[in-house]
């Protein structure tokens, strides 16, 4: 998409400096006909392929909203106007109205994906994690922090080998699961 919105965008700004050049009304007429033609094609593309599509996702939210309101409702109204008083009705169902707006929906979409993505760098955090052996073999396998000592990299994936641990140093060296076979590494290899 961007690609197309690159090259029409040229494409518009060639035509429109071609029709200041030349010197013909009919060829300049015919240059801001193609000009235009070009900036109303990419138009209909921004409105068909994004608004479009979005308009779906914002409605989906909305409802999906609404019915989260609505379930604060129903299960208020079987309860003792003491236990659910007028006040808190009413304030449900302003939320109620509210959760059917575009920009509720947009917070909502937002707030969705925040959640996820803090959750997904949790899990990331999790499966990823170095401890006292990834910094012992770290520096056995790149004493200077960057460039692998050949002998210590041959050794310790001999050690990989010979442990039945198809994998690469770099995720043994991170991944969580291989914490108790990282310290049997380091010990066995840097005396």
């Amino acid at each position: 998409m961007a690609a197309i919105n690159v090259g029409t965008d040229w494409a518009v700004i060639g035509l429109s400096a071609a029709g200041a050049i030349v010197g013909s009304a009919t060829t300049k007429s015919i240059l801001a006909a193609i000009s235009g033609g070009l900036t109303g094609a990419k138009g209909s593309i921004d409105k068909n392929v994004f608004y479009n599509k979005t308009l779906p996702v914002l409605f989906t939210q909305m409802d999906a909203l609404r019915r989260t309101a609505l379930v604060t409702i129903r299960t208020g109204m079987q309860a003792s106007t003491t236990e659910y008083p007028l006040e808190q009705a009413l304030l449900d169902v302003a939320d109620y109205y509210n959760a059917g707006t575009i920009p509720r929906a947009l917070t909502g979409i937002t707030a969705a994906a925040g959640a996820q993505s803090s959750e997904k760098t949790q899990q990331l955090e999790d499966i990823y994690k170095s401890d006292a052996a990834t910094s012992q073999l770290r520096a056995f396998w790149k004493p200077d922090g960057h460039t692998k000592d050949p002998d210590n990299d041959k050794t310790l994936r001999d050690w990989l080998k010979s442990h039945g641990l198809d994998i690469s140093i770099t995720f043994f060296l991170h991944a969580q699961q291989y914490s108790d076979q990282r310290r049997q590494a380091a010990a066995e290899l840097i005396k």
